[in-house]
């Protein structure tokens, strides 16, 4: 990789073979060792040569790769997987949310959450892991869960949506489909990156080198910088040859970044990547999964960040897209992928102070396409009056009255998402307390009788919502279908 970065910076194979030069790279030996041990820690034994792990580091706002795991020793596989990458999976999410606030959508506007989706045009239904139906669910839930069906529904309801995801990524660090006219990345392009509308569920193959620059952008509140891996060349005489520059710009608004890094927080925090809690500092991220045109599982991912550091993980089997299912132990990427990041991300992080994530901005925007509205405000908690008690009036006093205790004084119960219920009381019952519709199904948790269960109330086949310029039957709606692996 050194070697043809190189050449590619206009060095000859003569001086790179004897010509004495003295090449200082970005990785660092902390980093280097942390994606090793950390994929030997959780990395399960028995699969010999055909299982293959790819690792990358890439420090936010400079785009250094610290560190890489390439795979197992050179004579079992001549292949760095940390370049050679596989299909993205639901790890490309990220960059269609950004598209879509961008374009004017916010991240409480709900979309399509039921299982499957059927395609305007036809084709292969979309479905969600397992054929789960969720309802209506906002932008955040849809990341949280990894709802496919929500984010088709939000690719189609952004004009031009599958261009403009690929916009946004190729901003944001992920290389187009075909080598840019100015080249970038590791390597400099994502092969099947096309205007699809399943682009958002990661058909395409994308290193995770690539991938972890792409989530560096969000970690450093959408500023993009090149990814590089050489920091300076001196020739036998001591002169300095090449010297790196830092090359980044805007990709992403400030807002928009810090509201899809919210959205990923979730997914750590009580999402498919809770297996990154175990870090012990704020992180967010995105699980993965990819199936091949077979509808074979063929990659498992986890792709995720501090402020301080972006690391991809990536699970593929023979050639790089091999099925994964009924083979590994665990096909998902909140499993060997997620506790492998949190492996490398422990180790790579020791000693390095705990830094905060932002909070979410909530951009407002105006909605390219009517019928994603949020959902209606909760009705405001009741709060019981005391009862009327016959008092005897006392005579007059010129005695100074106490003044009332404020220890006595009762306080309203705290209802942090205002669905009506207390905190208290939503701990109790194993709703959340942060989320107004813990189920996602388009009722407060304060009206509706299973708020657990997205399907109560409501009818789980039902079409909730209309879809503005275009209707539920020439856009594309749920049929019932034989299952099929997500």
């Amino acid at each position: 990789m050194v070697r043809k970065e190189l050449l590619r910076l206009g060095f000859s194979e003569d001086q790179i073979n004897g010509g004495g030069l003295k090449v200082t790279t970005t990785f660092t030996q902390k980093a280097m060792n942390a994606a090793r041990e950390g994929v030997l820690e959780v990395k399960p034994e028995g699969f010999g040569k055909q299982l293959h792990v790819g690792v990358a580091s890439v420090e936010p706002g400079t785009g250094a790769l610290r560190g890489f795991y390439g795979g197992q020793d050179f004579l079992e596989s001549q292949l760095n997987w940390a370049v050679e990458g596989g299909q993205a999976g639901s790890t490309f999410k990220p960059f269609a949310l950004a598209t879509g606030i961008e374009s004017g959508y916010e991240l409480k506007d709900r979309f399509d959450g039921d299982s499957p989706y059927e395609l305007p045009g036809g084709g292969r239904p979309v479905e969600n892991q397992g054929d789960r139906s969720y309802g209506q669910v906002d932008l955040i839930k849809a990341t949280q869960d990894s709802i496919n069906t929500a984010y088709i529904d939000l690719t189609l309801g952004i004009p031009d949506g599958p261009q403009k995801i690929i916009r946004t990524a190729n901003q944001m660090g992920i290389p187009p489909a075909e080598e840019a006219n100015d080249p970038y990345g590791f390597p400099t392009s994502s092969p099947g990156l096309q205007p699809g509308t399943n682009v958002s569920l990661g058909s395409q193959t994308v290193s995770p080198i690539n991938m972890a620059n792409g989530y560096a952008t969000i970690a450093n509140r959408g500023v993009a910088a090149d990814a590089y891996i050489i920091e300076k060349v001196v020739d036998a005489e001591g002169v300095v040859k090449y010297n790196h520059k830092v090359t980044d710009h805007r990709a992403i608004r400030e807002g928009v970044s810090d509201d899809v890094g919210y959205a990923l927080q979730q997914v750590v925090k009580a999402g498919s990547g809770s297996a990154a809690l175990a870090l012990d500092r704020p992180a967010a991220g995105k699980t993965g999964t990819a199936t091949n045109g077979l509808g074979e599982v063929s990659s498992a991912w986890f792709v995720g960040y501090t402020p301080q550091l972006a690391t991809a993980v990536m699970y593929v089997r023979g050639i790089g897209n091999e099925q994964l299912k009924d083979w590994l132990p665990s096909y998902f990427g909140g499993d060997y992928p997620a506790e492998t990041w949190t492996a490398v991300m422990t180790r790579a992080l020791e000693g390095e102070d705990v830094e905060e994530l932002p909070p979410a901005a909530y951009v407002k925007g105006e909605a390219p396409e009517e019928g994603h509205e949020q959902a209606p405000p909760p009705k405001p908690s009741r709060t019981r009056e005391p009862r009327e008690t016959e008092t005897t009036e006392e005579p007059p006093t010129t005695e100074p009255t106490q003044e009332p205790s404020t220890e006595d004084t009762a306080t309203a119960p705290v209802d942090t998402d205002g669905d009506g219920i207390s905190d208290e009381d939503e701990l109790a019952n194993g709703t959340n307390p942060t989320n107004p519709d813990s189920d996602g199904d388009g009722t407060p948790d304060g009206t509706d009788p299973e708020p657990n269960n997205p399907l109560v109330p409501g009818d789980a086949t039902a079409t909730p919502h209309g879809n503005g310029r275009q209707t539920p039957t020439s856009r594309g709606r749920r049929r019932d279908r034989p299952r099929a692996a997500a």
